[in-house]
């Protein structure tokens, strides 16, 4: 994976590659000289995307399946199975820290109105919550 230190907010940014669409990747609490650990947890991070993405998609739906058909439907809007919940939200981008935990951040494609769905994971990769930001 390819960073680049922006100077101006401290942080290395890249673009990775999922199911060949592109997603920002931002890792913030380095330090400049640091470029071949970010990159190596970058890499690390990106590669166990593709291979879990849809085990992260599985336990943002089961998360929030019961707040979105119970406070985040359309008048005369049908219950959204898990599935559709899955099949919906799309990979936006992810924010590293230099722990090793990151957020994995989806497009909800108006599920909750535009809100955008956070999922933090730890250095281990275990997913430790996910809910609506911004």
């Amino acid at each position: 994976m390819n960073l680049s230190f922006n100077a101006e907010t401290g942080d290395f940014e890249g673009i990775a590659t999922y199911n060949d669409k592109q997603y920002s990747m931002t890792l913030v609490d380095f330090e400049a000289e640091h470029m071949q650990k970010a990159t190596d947890l970058a890499t690390q991070i990106n590669n166990w995307l593709n291979e879990g993405l849809e085990s992260v998609k599985q336990f943002t739906a089961t998360s929030l399946i019961k707040l979105k058909n119970e406070s985040w439907l359309d008048e005369d809007q049908p219950l959204v199975s898990e599935d559709v919940f899955i099949n919906t939200i799309e990979l936006d981008g992810v924010l590293v820290f230099s722990d090793g935990s990151f957020e994995v951040y989806f497009d909800d494609n108006d599920l909750f109105w535009g809100h955008t769905i956070k999922v933090d994971i730890d250095q281990s990769f275990e997913i430790e919550g996910a809910n609506l930001w911004g």
